[in-house]
């Protein structure tokens, strides 16, 4: 029997364009997921680290609104803020980061759940932010827990 080659060709070629229009796209990239992970990587290493108050001002003005800023102020002002308002804690450890999860919440837009475990209670701390973009970038524009 003999085939058409051109014909067992085109054959071929739709079959394998047709499977490949029907696979998944991949996810888009959150960036302020991403922008969130950065961030707190880098202000628990500052935080358990030796102070360096520099350090971690340069930090949150990267990645936390100025209006944020300036609330966080007026709170240490008054002494109404005894914990870290970004980490729900008194301190950091650095064996924290394998375990940091950064999650979407469902219901919330621009609103994510971020988790570490506390090494001090031994439970995992719940933090809600919510972000904004500013320019290119996302930022931090409040702490809701």
């Amino acid at each position: 029997m003999k085939t058409n080659f051109p014909t067992s060709f085109l054959a071929c070629v739709l079959t394998v364009f047709s499977y490949a229009c029907s696979a998944q796209s991949p996810a888009p990239v959150d960036k302020a997921a991403i922008m969130l992970k950065q961030f707190y990587t880098a202000y628990i290493t500052v935080i358990a680290g030796d102070i360096n108050t520099a350090k971690e001002e340069k930090i949150r003005k990267q990645y936390v609104t100025a209006k944020l800023l300036k609330r966080i102020q007026v709170l240490t002002d008054k002494e109404e803020l005894d914990y870290d308002l970004f980490l729900h804690a008194q301190d950091a450890d650095t064996r924290v980061l394998p375990y940091l999860k950064i999650v979407k919440d469902p219901k919330k837009p621009d609103t994510y759940t971020v988790t570490y475990g506390d090494s001090f209670t031994k439970h995992d701390a719940s933090i809600k932010v919510h972000v904004i973009k500013e320019g290119e970038n996302y930022k931090i524009d409040n702490v809701l827990n």
